[in-house]
């Protein structure tokens, strides 16, 4: 049976260069004929390379406990393939699901930010601009 991934979900995931495991978060629906989808990092907003261009406090999401930044440069295209693989090999697991207005908000900043990878960026505004939310 596939991997179910929604817009929405969270995973806790091993990500290179970190020091340790972040939160992302699925910001785009699955795209069917890829299998992919696009995610963003979640980082303490104390880090000193943050955005800080959306900012979630404590409980908004369970596993946040501070002020944390969406991290944008961490932004990729995931594969289910490559989700599904990295869970088998507990690289990554799922965690509760991003509430839909703290989603809309990331989105927003998606839209804004300088830091993503220009790919992943003009990715997501290529799935992303026809539609009123990329979750549909």
């Amino acid at each position: 049976m596939a991997l179910d991934v929604n817009c929405g979900d969270t995973f806790l995931l091993d990500f290179t260069g970190a020091p340790n495991e972040h939160l992302f978060v699925v910001i785009t629906r699955v795209i069917e004929k890829l299998n992919n989808f696009v995610i963003v990092g979640i980082e303490s907003a104390e880090n000193t390379h943050s955005e800080n261009l959306v900012l979630l406090s404590p409980g908004e999401h369970p596993f946040l406990t501070k002020l944390s930044s969406v991290s944008y440069r961490f932004a990729a295209i995931m594969t289910i393939e490559e989700l599904d693989s990295r869970i088998k090999q507990g690289t990554a697991k799922k965690r509760e699901p991003m509430p839909p207005e703290i989603v809309a908000r990331i989105v927003k900043g998606m839209k804004q930010t300088r830091k993503a990878p220009r790919y992943v960026q003009e990715y997501f505004n290529d799935i992303t601009w026809p539609l009123d939310s990329p979750c549909t």
